[in-house]
């Protein structure tokens, strides 16, 4: 910036030309501005370093969140070093002035982890925990936003367009789209609302409920639907129960005066009677939009889970359908919601954008076969797992971009035994 002392100001009707001598050799384009219309900022604050690039650093769980949200965060912080983690908190704040000069961007969430990852001690960091609402709009230059994004993503190409990928900030290890570490994330736009998602998560870890030997099944009205929905009875326990919800049964009932609308109604209220009852996981395979199951029908809605009382018995909730997971608009995703509600899920698997059931089927079998066969429970490993899996059986690497996991990637299922 230049201040400018010899110049002339014409005025040519609404508008003003500002003339003056420079010894520039070639076409330029100038900005000018009164004084007066520069502005200060409110405050300056001397930068205090807080060490992210000290390799003496280490840690296995890395909790990410905003700086406003620290206090929240701690009570978990607490319990995971007491299960013998190393951890490490840090805010956003902190990462854009350490890695990214203090400009708000989400590449600067993938250079902290990569350095963490290739510099601090080892063994190198295995889980990453973000917590906060993530938009679109993470610089706030879309001022009619409904929500701010505390914790962004990161917007990688898939075949719909642009994608919302936190897996990206966890594949640091060579040119590969492979996590190298488990991630997972919370929704949370308020210190309270983030405090009850970390109390929830407290609860249930320190819970000494056992889960129930059953899970749920919902599809949509079609058959290929519910075919894939059975192949992953072959993979459960001897012993493990089943609630089936598939729509096209309900649909075919032929009771007089029995609407649609009455069909599909008492198909949700039997959703809930299931999840009330006690799950461990429940599963739907179908059409879906944003914030509810079977697009067009409106099968089970973010309101149907004021009336889910599975406090003492959160299940895990595997949503193969399009953009349940799309976690980056004005208003929460299902998956969220199932995480947010103060029963529901402890945690959730759905796709931030579309997906085909060729490859929903081969990821559903690969995490049930992780689980019950392989018995992998905590959340983290076993939908990271379950991904890779996926893909090195032929799916696109969009399986591993838009799946996303709603939960503590160190939160482990109970068992079932």
């Amino acid at each position: 910036m230049v201040e400018l002392t010899d110049f002339s100001v014409v005025e040519s009707e609404s508008t003003y030309q500002v003339r003056f001598t420079t010894s520039a050799t070639e076409d330029k384009t100038y900005f000018i501005s009164a004084l007066k219309q520069i502005l200060s900022p409110d405050q300056i604050i001397p930068y205090q370093t807080h060490q992210l690039k000290n390799q003496k650093n280490g840690a296995d769980y890395i909790l990410i969140t905003t700086s406003e949200f620290l206090p929240e965060v701690e009570p978990l912080v607490q319990l995971r070093r007491r299960q013998g983690l190393r951890v490490k908190a840090v805010s956003m704040e902190q990462i854009y002035n350490e890695f990214n000069a203090g400009l708000a961007e989400p590449k600067a969430i993938k250079q902290f982890l990569k350095y963490a990852y290739e510099n601090w001690r080892s063994p190198a960091p295995t889980e990453v925990f973000l917590v906060g609402d993530a938009h679109l709009n993470y610089k706030k230059a879309q001022k009619s936003a409904k929500k701010v994004s505390q914790v962004p993503t990161y917007l990688s190409p898939s075949w719909d367009g642009l994608t919302p990928d936190d897996s990206w900030y966890v594949s640091v290890d060579g040119d590969d789209n492979l996590p190298d570490m488990f991630i997972g994330r919370i929704p949370g736009n308020t210190p309270e609302k983030v405090s009850e998602l970390i109390n929830k998560i407290i609860r249930f870890e320190e819970s000494n409920q056992t889960n129930p030997r059953k899970i749920l099944l919902v599809t949509d009205s079609e058959q290929d639907f519910e075919d894939s929905s059975e192949e992953l009875i072959n993979h459960l326990p001897v012993d493990f129960g089943t609630d089936k919800v598939y729509l096209q049964s309900y649909l075919a009932l032929n009771q007089e005066g029995m609407t649609k609308e009455d069909k599909i109604t008492l198909a949700t209220q039997d959703i809930i009677a299931s999840m009330n009852q006690g799950i461990m996981i429940s599963n739907y395979i179908g059409h879906g939009v944003v914030n509810q199951w079977s697009g067009s029908k409106g099968l089970f809605k973010p309101e149907n889970l004021q009336l889910v009382t599975n406090e003492e018995q959160l299940f895990f909730a595997f949503m193969l359908t399009c953009i349940n997971g799309y976690f980056v608009g004005d208003k929460y995703a299902l998956a969220e919601e199932f995480v947010i509600a103060k029963g529901g899920a402890i945690g959730s698997l759905a796709p931030s954008n579309l997906s085909y059931l060729w490859e929903d089927a081969i990821l559903a079998q690969e995490a049930f076969s992780i689980l019950f066969e392989q018995g992998v429970k905590r959340l983290g490993a076993l939908t990271t797992q379950a991904k890779i899996a996926a893909y090195s059986k032929g799916t696109s690497a969009d399986v591993i971009k838009t799946f996303t996991l709603f939960g503590d990637p160190a939160v482990s299922l109970k068992d079932w035994q």
